[in-house]
């Protein structure tokens, strides 16, 4: 749904004959736009019945996180990553059924993210790592806090429209590596697949290095639904995992 609604949003931001290109000609305002319809999507995925059943994830690089934060099993963390990445394939897959050839458009190109004029590789891949440190530190921050839990989706939105916003005129704005996954397979842009893929991960090892060193403690729950956990301690958590922190580690130790 998030890679659908990003092609829809490139076609009509940036594609030809789009009355909304045309009202809206400058590349800020057309980010602006996109930062904001996104940020939304996002919040409004992660508070539907979807993304309460399944923990809101829709970005490795967050799952990624919560994992080496003892979060989320490995296991489970697999199955999250596998179906993400898919879900970018079929995002744009079902972009290019919906709106049919105008997605390979040069101005569309399948939604696939670019980065600013003279941005190198390796630039890209700090900007990014840059971009997910900052989106999660807010994530872990209130998800490490009862009574700021129920907040997260409406952080996470936010953010998600900030950085989109800041980005989009730097390194591109992606900081989620399915969000680049199917688009730019599709559109055979390999310049800067590594960029895309791999900072996302180093902010997250970034944020993970962070919170190891400053003690902090590990996330209630690795849902962004802003619910507080729904299992009492000392009773299976979510994915059947022990309910706090302390229980959480002890049982991941043989």
């Amino acid at each position: 749904i998030l890679l659908l609604a990003s092609v829809l949003v490139a076609r009509w931001l940036f594609g030809p004959h789009s009355a909304l290109a045309s009202a809206v000609p400058g590349l800020p305002g057309r980010i602006a736009i996109d930062a904001v319809v996104i940020g939304v999507v996002v919040g409004s995925l992660i508070i539907s019945p979807l993304g309460r059943s399944s923990g809101g994830h829709f970005n490795p690089a967050v799952t990624v996180t919560l994992w080496l934060l003892r979060g989320v099993p490995g296991r489970d963390a697999a199955a999250y990553i596998a179906a993400q990445l898919a879900g970018s394939l079929a995002g744009v897959m079902l972009g290019r059924v919906a709106l049919g050839a105008v997605i390979a458009h040069p101005s569309v190109d399948y939604a696939a993210i670019q980065p600013a004029a003279g941005w190198s590789g390796g630039s890209v891949f700090v900007g990014e790592a840059i971009s997910l440190a900052a989106l999660m530190a807010l994530v872990v921050a209130f998800q490490d806090r009862p009574v700021l839990i129920r907040w997260t989706p409406a952080v996470v939105a936010a953010s998600v429209a900030v950085l989109i916003f800041a980005g989009g005129l730097t390194s591109g704005g992606s900081f989620n590596p399915a969000r680049q996954f199917g688009p730019l397979l599709f559109a055979g842009r390999f310049s800067y697949l590594w960029a895309y893929l791999l900072g996302p991960i180093a902010g997250a090892l970034i944020i993970v290095a962070l919170a190891v060193a400053a003690s902090l403690p590990q996330p209630l729950t690795c849902s962004l639904c802003g619910t507080p956990p729904r299992d009492a301690p000392g009773t299976p958590g979510l994915w059947g995992w022990p309910h706090s922190p302390a229980e959480r580690l002890a049982a991941t130790i043989p």
